[in-house]
């Protein structure tokens, strides 16, 4: 399945900006933006995610509203969950370099 956004590396920034995400599709299509702070926090056992963003291009005027935060808010569970596999695979990947290198 496709995702429904693309980082867009083509604009310049620092190392310690968030690259930006294009949405690629749907109603929010053509909105380019970048996330700022995210945390997380328990509120009755529940882990709830709270995020900043700031809104780079809105071709589409697109309004603001609690829509569009519920589903820049999937798209950041989204991107985390794709970052703990990467880090998770880098993790068992020098893992296993080291073995390597130790029956050598």
């Amino acid at each position: 399945m496709s995702k429904p956004y693309e980082y867009d590396d083509s604009m310049s920034i620092g190392m310690d900006e968030n690259l930006p995400i294009r949405i690629t599709e749907g109603k929010y299509e053509g909105l380019l933006y970048c996330y700022g702070k995210i945390n997380f926090a328990e509120e009755n056992k529940n882990l709830r995610c709270n995020f900043t963003y700031d809104i780079i291009e809105n071709p589409n005027e697109i309004n603001e509203d609690q829509e569009l935060v519920d589903f820049l808010g999937e798209i950041v569970i989204d991107v985390l969950e794709d970052e703990m596999k990467e880090l998770e695979e880098d993790f068992l990947r020098s893992g296993e370099i080291r073995e390597n290198s130790e029956i050598g």
